[in-house]
């Protein structure tokens, strides 16, 4: 559990602010606005012996996410559809190869899909009043399905929305880590702490849903382990941060280019792997990851570049 007392932790990183153009008083004030979420997210990444995974939702702007990756061991996924091009610009212009960039705009299923297949170490949800307008309370209990922690702004737009949303929050367990004052508004960050231990589905498109024992996850700060149970065997292996390559083409991924996904993919056309296909591969920024891996019953038969060429020209071929 992490202690709220650690929030007064004097940072020593640089904040990567992207430029934009704005007033200097709404610049400033939103500067402001970034640091002060940083400064209370930082004694959780601190935690971290391992590699993190971040999902950031409905970043607009200002993604703390640039700060993360740049900071931290950690591989970073951004959605973000109002403002994608810019930040889209962004990660070109520094190169990042632990980001992901999603552009489609979220609706309630698509979270509750992402829940279902999908497990994250944090993830930040600043003005979901922004996101999902009118049905906060059922985009709040999809994002509590998203992985450990999950840290959630409640921004002031009036005092009795407001009161109602932070006794929401107080009553799903939710423990305030900071509060930001200024004379035009009171924003309340909430930390949550979840044991989300399985996925419901293992992929996307997966019609079969797993009710807590066949797709598991344990997960600490020092390692993370995901447990897949077959009939006659338990197979454990490391967990891959990043998000898989079909949930990326789900959600209108744009950064990587494709460009850059089908260089990625065509050195997997010589590896050994039986099941070689767009949901057995985990995309990390600029690196793929095989997962799922089952040498074939006949190495001298290797049907990958095939299926390479497959997946380029269902997802990525443009």
């Amino acid at each position: 559990m992490i202690m709220t007392q650690k929030i007064g932790v004097i940072l020593s990183c640089i904040l990567v602010y992207p430029s934009i153009l704005l007033s200097q008083e709404q610049h400033h004030h939103n500067k402001e606005a970034y640091e002060h979420r940083y400064r209370a997210i930082s004694p959780l990444l601190q935690e971290y012996e391992r590699p993190v995974s971040i999902l950031e939702l409905g970043a607009n702007q200002h993604a703390l996410s640039f700060t993360i990756a740049k900071e931290y061991d950690s591989k970073c996924v951004i959605t973000e559809s109002d403002n994608a091009q810019q930040l889209l610009n962004i990660c070109d212009t520094h190169n990042y190869d632990n980001i992901v960039l999603l552009s489609k705009k979220l609706s309630l299923q698509d979270l509750v899909r992402l829940g279902e297949c999908e497990h994250f170490d944090i993830v930040l949800a600043f003005d979901i009043t922004r996101l999902f307008e009118g049905n906060w309370e059922e985009v709040t209990n999809a994002l509590l399905k998203l992985g450990n922690y999950l840290i959630i702004e409640n921004p002031f737009q009036d005092h009795d929305q407001h009161t109602i949303m932070t006794e929401y929050f107080i009553d799903h367990a939710g423990e305030i880590l900071a509060n930001q004052d200024d004379s035009y508004q009171t924003n309340t960050i909430f930390l949550f702490s979840i044991d989300k231990n399985y996925l419901p589905r293992n992929n996307w498109n997966s019609r079969r849903i797993n009710h807590g024992n066949r797709y598991k996850i344990e997960s600490t700060f020092k390692e993370k382990i995901f447990i897949k149970k077959k009939i006659n065997r338990t197979i454990a292996t490391p967990w891959h941060p990043g998000i898989n390559l079909l949930t990326f083409c789900k959600l209108q991924g744009i950064y990587p280019s494709n460009t850059i996904i089908r260089e990625l993919l065509n050195p997997l056309k010589y590896i050994e792997h039986n099941d070689l296909c767009v949901h057995n591969i985990i995309i990390q920024g600029k690196q793929l990851v095989p997962i799922d891996i089952s040498v074939p019953k006949n190495p001298h038969i290797n049907n990958n570049e095939r299926k390479i060429e497959r997946i380029i020209n269902n997802y990525f071929r443009n």
